[in-house]
């Protein structure tokens, strides 16, 4: 399970994993989200019973493996009609549960489908429920075609969760997921008119809590999105002097926080661009009247942050751009990027930058219900 979840400009996601307190657990759970061109979110929680050596029969990269290849161009029901055979090394022997759920951040609707899983649950302040559950099927012997689609409002939190596959405890799980249900809408009807965000990471801990208390004893995990505010783009220029290398970076600081990416992604970021206005500083205007350097970035809609640096002087040729070497400071870039290009025209150098965003993942030890 990846420890990252990703970065949207329309979607707020968080997930949590707890780790089992019984020891020799039985059950793997997992999580997964990928995110499409378009922007959509494919939300994928599953729980995958293990053998006598702790090997499990299906994991989240099998099922991400065949959703990366199929979802392109296809709608949910022909990407799982297209994976519908068995898969490769499942043992039937050992139950396999999976929830698929596909948000679209622009109309807020939901195509999801469930193989022996616990749907989707929709909170909100007065109206909190599942979804109807779709698809008995277990994946090992292939995927379920049968999707539903449900409509996502803006001040509603969507949650996929760990089952359990504990069946003495699902009776005392349905009454605590209940009682979840409606702590974590009250405080949803907090976030709705303040901070989105409080929403997805309360729903998190408290559906986790609850099915501790509700008696299950393996590893869980817990997805949930929201709807968020458009991010507005950001566009700063700045005089083209050293001392205007403080404000960029507080402003990149700042416009970043707003997008909850991981430590590592806004220091690279904000190095990344630093470095970049440093070098316009330093060699954009010898001999030339002092111009000036503007920053833009943007979130798209798969996540990449797009940030560009621009300064309207005229470089002078270097010994290092003569031997088609980078310099120093390009060279530190390119290592903090994704993607880099430079292009160099009439009306001054425009330095385009690419970085995947992502969100840590919140991991708990095992707790027991009275701590």
């Amino acid at each position: 399970m990846d420890r990252f979840l990703p970065v949207l400009p329309r979607l707020r996601i968080d997930g949590q994993y707890l780790a089992s307190d019984s020891p020799g657990s039985g059950l793997h759970s997992w999580f997964d989200v990928l995110v499409l061109a378009d922007g959509r979110a494919v939300m994928i929680v599953g729980d995958t019973a293990t053998d006598d050596v702790g090997r499990a029969d299906i994991d989240g990269s099998q099922l991400r493996e065949s959703l990366v290849r199929l979802l392109d161009g296809d709608d949910l029901a022909a990407a799982l009609e297209r994976v519908g055979d068995p898969i490769e090394g499942h043992d039937p022997s050992l139950p396999s549960t999976v929830c698929v759920a596909v948000v679209d951040p622009l109309d807020g609707i939901v195509n999801y489908t469930t193989s022996g899983h616990p749907p989707p649950l929709v909170v909100a302040p007065n109206n909190t429920r599942y979804l109807p559950s779709r698809g008995k099927q277990a994946p090992g012997a292939g995927l379920t075609a049968a999707v539903d689609t449900a409509r996502l409002d803006a001040h509603e939190v969507l949650v996929l969760h760990s089952d359990g596959l504990n069946p003495d405890a699902r009776d005392g799980m349905t009454t605590g997921l209940a009682d979840a249900a409606r702590i974590t809408g009250a405080a949803g009807s907090v976030a709705a008119s303040s901070d989105m965000s409080i929403g997805t990471e309360l729903a998190c801990r408290t559906i986790l809590d609850e099915l501790r208390r509700a008696g299950s004893h393996d590893a869980l995990a817990v997805l949930a999105v929201q709807h968020r505010s458009a991010l507005s783009p950001l566009t700063m220029t700045v005089p083209a002097v050293h001392t205007s290398l403080q404000a960029v970076n507080r402003g990149v600081g700042d416009w970043l926080a707003d997008l909850r990416s991981s430590v590592e992604d806004g220091a690279g970021v904000s190095l990344a661009v630093g470095e970049a206005v440093r070098n316009a500083v330093q060699h954009a205007f010898l001999g030339q009247p002092i111009g000036s350097v503007r920053v833009e970035a943007e979130l798209q809609n798969d996540g990449v942050l797009a940030f560009s640096v621009h300064d309207d002087g005229s470089w002078l040729p270097s010994e290092a751009s003569q031997t088609g070497r980078r310099g120093r400071g390009l060279r530190m870039i390119e290592r903090l990027c994704d993607r880099m290009v430079v292009h160099r025209e009439s009306t001054g150098t425009v330095l385009e930058l690419r970085r995947r965003l992502h969100h840590p993942v919140v991991g708990a030890a095992a707790a027991s219900p009275e701590d």
